[in-house]
């Protein structure tokens, strides 16, 4: 498959303009008490450490509670231009690289190897990595692309070389499972923000989409109707959609 020729950064489902609304000064009432939550939770987020209930999935929740705090200190960021929160983004970029388990299941099993699993975390990290990336890109020093790079590579890629192709994970190409798009998609996304930095962006982004497309056929044999309960429709739609968009943005179709 040739090499595609993709869009600047931001590239994702959040879009220049998007991100210009951001920083735009708020008029109407309920947005004026979003922007005030955004700053509350922001810097509530700088003074307190990333805690999570260790229970079940604990690395999951964990997962969530991070884009979470990367998201909310983005788009901190866009509405003030204040550094600390972008370099509170790096800070966390680094310590999701040098986490010892990015799974739940390989913590449990004392499974080591960074490329033991693929699972919903990995899917999940791999979409805060790829959104954190993206809004970054352009004002990265080469230092701080290069953790971003180091990170995908030792965690998201090398796992998804193994995992996310025909015969390997129980969920690629998986029609009826909300796995198929939070790892396919998490991972489709940081392909897309990384393509033309990383050789094994552009060998996974057609492996990504081979995973995908099962997944929205199905939805023509149920009519928009989901096996798996609606919370999971919710879940695996987000990842699907999160995907899609980014991947017309990214390429124009």
């Amino acid at each position: 498959m040739p090499a595609l020729k993709l869009t600047a950064h931001p590239r994702l489902y959040i879009s220049t303009e998007q991100l210009e609304n951001l920083a735009a000064k708020k008029s109407v009432p309920f947005l004026k008490d979003a922007e005030a939550h955004v700053q509350r939770t922001a810097d509530a987020f700088l003074k307190t450490a990333l805690t999570y209930p260790k229970k079940h999935n604990a690395l999951l929740e964990r997962a969530r509670l991070s884009q979470i705090r990367v998201v909310t200190w983005l788009v901190r960021w866009q509405q003030t231009g204040k550094s600390k929160y972008r370099d509170a983004v790096i800070k966390h970029i680094q310590d999701m690289r040098d986490w010892e388990y990015w799974s739940w299941i390989s913590w449990r099993e004392q499974a080591k190897a960074v490329d033991s699993i693929f699972d919903l975390s990995y899917g999940e990290n791999c979409a805060t990595l790829a959104i954190a990336y993206d809004w970054l890109h352009d004002g990265l020093k080469q230092k701080e692309k290069d953790l971003f790079i180091s990170t995908a590579n030792k965690w998201a890629f090398s796992s998804g070389l193994k995992h996310c192709k025909k015969g390997a994970a129980w969920w690629f190409g998986k029609k009826d499972s909300n796995w198929n798009t939070v790892c396919a998609g998490g991972l489709g996304m940081l392909a897309l923000a990384m393509y033309e930095e990383v050789a094994a962006a552009r060998k996974l982004l057609p492996w990504v989409e081979e995973s995908i497309a099962p997944f929205i056929d199905h939805l023509k044999d149920t009519n928009g109707a989901w096996p798996e309960g609606v919370g999971y429709w919710n879940y695996g739609m987000r990842y699907a959609f999160m995907y899609i968009l980014s991947h017309e943005q990214a390429t124009g179709k």
